[in-house]
C-alpha cells in the first residue's frame, strides 16, 4: 500500500515541502542540505547505508534508491530495443516488392 506522501513537492526560497497536502516544510540548509522524512523515505527505500541517486526531471529533482535507478534504467533500456525492434519490424513489411521496388 503507498504511504500518505503527495505526489509533487516544492522546493523553492530555501524551502521544501507539499502544498496541496500539507506536509510540512522542510528547510533548506545553508549547506544546501534538506532532510527527508521517514514516510518519504520509507516510500523510496532509502537508508543510511545505500547509496542514492538525485536525477533531474522536468523542473524538478527524483531522489531514488540507487539499486532500484539501476533496475528502472534497466527496464526503460529494454523497452526502447523492444519498441525500436517493433517498429523495424513495421517498416521491413512496407517495402515494395516485385518491379516497383527496383
Amino acid at each position: 500500500m503507498r504511504p500518505n506522501v503527495p505526489e509533487k513537492a516544492w522546493c523553492s526560497a530555501g524551502n521544501c515541502g507539499d502544498s496541496e497536502r500539507g506536509a510540512p516544510p522542510q528547510r533548506i540548509s545553508t549547506q544546501g542540505r534538506i532532510t527527508i522524512p521517514p514516510e518519504y523515505r520509507d516510500f523510496a527505500g532509502l537508508s543510511a547505508a545505500g547509496g542514492i541517486v538525485v536525477a533531474g526531471v522536468e523542473i524538478g529533482i527524483e531522489i531514488w534508491d540507487r539499486a532500484r535507478w539501476q533496475e528502472e534504467q534497466k527496464n526503460l533500456m529494454e523497452h526502447a530495443r523492444e519498441k525500436g525492434e517493433r517498429e523495424m519490424a513495421g517498416d521491413l513489411l512496407m517495402i515494395p516488392s516485385g518491379k516497383d521496388a527496383e
